[in-house]
C-alpha cells in the first residue's frame, strides 16, 4: 500500500460515489478507510464493510466490461506492478501493531489446518511462530509493567508517601533507585 494517496485520488472516488456508485453517506467512512490503509492501520468493521462494498462494486464494473478489463490487462502487462516474493523474517509483516485477537488466530492457524487434514506450508509455520513470539513478548511486557507498578507502590509505602510529588527533588533519585532495587529483587524470585 505504498503511496496509496498517489494511487487513489479521493476526489475521483467521491465523484463516483456521488454519481451513484454507493450511498453518499458512505463517503466519510470510505475516506477514513483509505487513510487508515495508507498508515497500515487496522480497519474497524464499519470501514471494512464500506470499503469491501466499494471494491466489490468497482470490481463488478471492471470485470463485467470487456473494454475496461482489456485496458487494465494491457496496463498490467506493460507495468508489471508486483512480483511474488516468499515471505521471510526480514520482509514479513510487523506484528507490533496487530490486534491480539488476530495474533491468536494466526498463531493457531497452522495447527487448525493440520487437524483438518490440510497441508501446512513453511510460510504458515513461520507466521504462526512469529505470532506466538509476539504474543509471548506482549505478555512478558505486561507482566513486567505489573511487577514494576507493584515495586513502585511498595517503595511509596516504604517511604510512607502517597505520591512521588511529595518527595524533595534530592530524594527522587534515591526513591527511584529503591524502586529499581525492589523490581530487580522481585524478578530474581
Amino acid at each position: 500500500m505504498e503511496n496509496l494517496q498517489e494511487q487513489v485520488d479521493m476526489n475521483k472516488v467521491e465523484e463516483l460515489v456521488r454519481m451513484g456508485l454507493m450511498p453518499v453517506q458512505n463517503i466519510p467512512w470510505l475516506a477514513q478507510a483509505l487513510r487508515h490503509m495508507q498508515g497500515d492501520a487496522y480497519l474497524p468493521l464499519v470501514e471494512r464493510r464500506v470499503l469491501y462494498e466499494f471494491v466489490r462494486r468497482i470490481f463488478g464494473h471492471v470485470f463485467n466490461d470487456p473494454l475496461i478489463y482489456r485496458l487494465i490487462r494491457q496496463r498490467t502487462a506493460m507495468n508489471k506492478y508486483e512480483e511474488f516474493q516468499p515471505m521471510d523474517e526480514a520482509t514479513g509483516p510487523d506484528f507490533k501493531k496487530t490486534p491480539e485477537g488476530m495474533l491468536v488466530s494466526l498463531a493457531t492457524q497452522a495447527e487448525r489446518k493440520k487437524r483438518a487434514g490440510g497441508k501446512v506450508s513453511d510460510e504458515d509455520k513461520k507466521m504462526a511462530s512469529r505470532a506466538k513470539t509476539e504474543l509471548r513478548r506482549r505478555r512478558d511486557v505486561e507482566t513486567k509493567k505489573e511487577s514494576y507498578q507493584a515495586a513502585f507502590n511498595q517503595a511509596l509505602s516504604d517511604y510512607n508517601i502517597s505520591s512521588i510529588g511529595e518527595l524533595a527533588e534530592t530524594d527522587i533519585k534515591d526513591f527511584l533507585n529503591k524502586v529499581d532495587e525492589i523490581f530487580n529483587s522481585n524478578l530474581g524470585e
